[in-house]
């Protein structure tokens, strides 16, 4: 058994119990089994005044990625704050100057935290 390996089983147990790990970075926390991390998400204003922001998803970028079915939808993140406010200014650029009403679209960089935590079986 490597130390490593202990390390990651000892913080797993801690994150089950509610409690992080002594080892974790402000913001990231690894484990074999689950994870908790704060990225950065967009968020997505409409043309209408009813409509609520939204955090969009993997659907809006570029690249598709490979499909299977049964295939969970994703919220669209980033690492850093300024990867997506690039994301953000790119979109901002597409939809300039459009008269119907896409033109009113606005993107935001919003502060996200993604957990995944295991299923009890």
């Amino acid at each position: 058994m490597t130390l490593l390996s202990a390390k990651l089983r000892r913080a797993a147990r801690r994150i089950e119990k509610g409690r992080a790990p002594k080892w974790r970075r402000p913001g990231t926390a690894m484990s074999p089994r689950a994870w908790d991390r704060l990225l950065w998400g967009v968020e997505f204003h409409g043309s209408a005044k009813p409509d609520l922001p939204m955090l969009i998803g993997a659907a809006w970028s570029m690249t598709i990625p490979a499909t299977y079915p049964g295939v969970p939808s994703r919220a669209l993140l980033f690492t850093t704050r300024v990867a997506a406010r690039a994301w953000c200014a790119e979109q901002h650029a597409r939809y300039r100057g459009r008269t119907d009403c896409c033109g009113d679209w606005r993107f935001r960089a919003v502060r996200v935290r993604e957990r995944v935590t295991p299923c009890p079986r």
